[in-house]
C-alpha cells in the first residue's frame, strides 16, 4: 500500500553534501518486479540547437525515460497516469503510475500468437495462454485458481542488466532489448508451515 518511495527511483544527489536534488519514481509500490534493471547513462543531446546535459534511464518494460541532468525535468518523455485499484488478493496498488508517451518503447508491449513461428510451439503457447489474460498496465495477479496474467515484456525484459550505451557523436542510445513473455499466477499458502515447505 502506498508508493514505497524511494524504491524504483532515479535519484540525483549533491556529491559534496549528500543533499537530494531531484528524484523520479518509475514504478510506485512495485508489485510486478519492475525495478530499474541497470544504471542510468549520462550523455549530451541537442535540443533547439543547444547542448543539454541529459540522463537516460531504461526499464524492464522497454521504456526509456530522459531527463535534464541538473534539474530532473523531462526532455522528451511526458508522464501520464493510470489508476490502479484493489485486487482479490487483498493487495492495494498505488493509485497512479507514470507512463512515458515519448519516446516510443524500444520493446514490443504485447505478444500475439502470430509471434510464435513453429506451428507446434504456437499451438502449445495458445493452449497455455487461454487461461492467462494480457493485463492492463498496472494490473496484478488474481488468486482465482488456474488464472493469471501474461507479462510482455516479462520480468527479465527490456534493457535488463546490460543497460544502454550512448554514441557521444550522435547521442544515439543503443539498447540490447529482451522480449520474452512470462506467465504469472498467485496461489494461497494457508499456514506459515506450508509456506516454509514451499520455500
Amino acid at each position: 500500500m502506498g508508493d514505497d518511495l524511494f524504491a524504483n527511483c532515479l535519484i540525483a544527489l549533491n556529491a559534496e553534501t549528500g543533499e537530494r536534488i531531484w528524484h523520479f519514481q518509475g514504478v510506485r509500490h512495485d508489485l510486478w518486479d519492475r525495478d530499474f534493471p541497470s544504471a542510468p547513462v549520462l550523455f549530451t543531446l541537442k535540443r533547439d540547437g543547444k547542448d543539454v546535459d541529459a540522463v537516460a534511464q531504461t526499464t524492464k518494460q522497454g521504456f526509456v525515460y530522459l531527463f535534464e541532468r541538473a534539474i530532473g525535468k523531462t526532455t522528451l518523455s511526458h508522464r501520464v497516469s493510470q489508476i490502479s485499484s484493489k485486487y482479490d488478493s487483498g493487495e492495494v496498488a498505488a493509485s497512479e503510475q507514470p507512463l512515458p508517451t515519448q519516446p516510443a518503447p524500444y520493446a514490443r508491449q504485447l505478444s500475439h500468437g502470430r509471434d510464435v513461428e513453429q506451428p507446434h510451439a504456437r499451438s502449445s503457447s495458445m493452449g497455455r495462454r487461454s487461461n492467462f489474460e494480457n493485463p492492463q498496465r498496472g494490473a496484478i495477479c488474481s488468486l482465482q485458481p488456474g488464472k493469471g496474467y501474461g507479462y510482455f515484456s516479462g520480468f527479465d525484459g527490456g534493457a535488463e542488466w546490460g543497460g544502454p550505451a550512448v554514441d557521444p557523436e550522435t547521442a544515439m542510445i543503443y539498447v540490447n532489448s529482451n522480449e520474452m513473455a512470462w506467465m504469472a499466477a498467485l496461489a494461497e499458502t494457508p499456514t506459515p508451515a506450508a509456506r516454509s515447505r514451499l520455500i
